[in-house]
C-alpha cells in the first residue's frame, strides 16, 4: 500500500527564511524546498518553479512566501 504523506505543522521560525520553488507557485498553491524540506506554499505574487521566495507568514501546513529580490 502507498503510504500517504503526513501533514505537519510548520514553525514560525521558517518566517524570513529563503526557499527554492519545486513548483510554480500562486495564490492556489505551490511547493517550496525550504531548509531541505518541500513545504506547500502560496503567494500573492506569481513565483516561477526554480526562482527564490522567502517566507513571510505560516498559518498551520502552509508557508506564505514573496518573492526573493535578486
Amino acid at each position: 500500500l502507498l503510504a500517504k504523506p503526513q501533514l505537519r505543522i510548520l514553525s514560525q521560525d521558517l518566517v524570513g527564511v529563503e526557499g527554492v520553488a519545486l513548483t510554480p507557485i500562486s495564490r492556489r498553491e505551490g511547493k517550496v524546498d525550504v531548509k531541505g524540506s518541500r513545504v506547500v506554499a502560496i503567494s500573492d505574487e506569481p513565483i516561477d518553479a526554480g526562482k527564490k521566495g522567502r517566507v513571510v507568514k505560516v498559518e498551520g501546513v502552509v508557508a506564505k512566501v514573496e518573492p526573493s529580490a535578486g
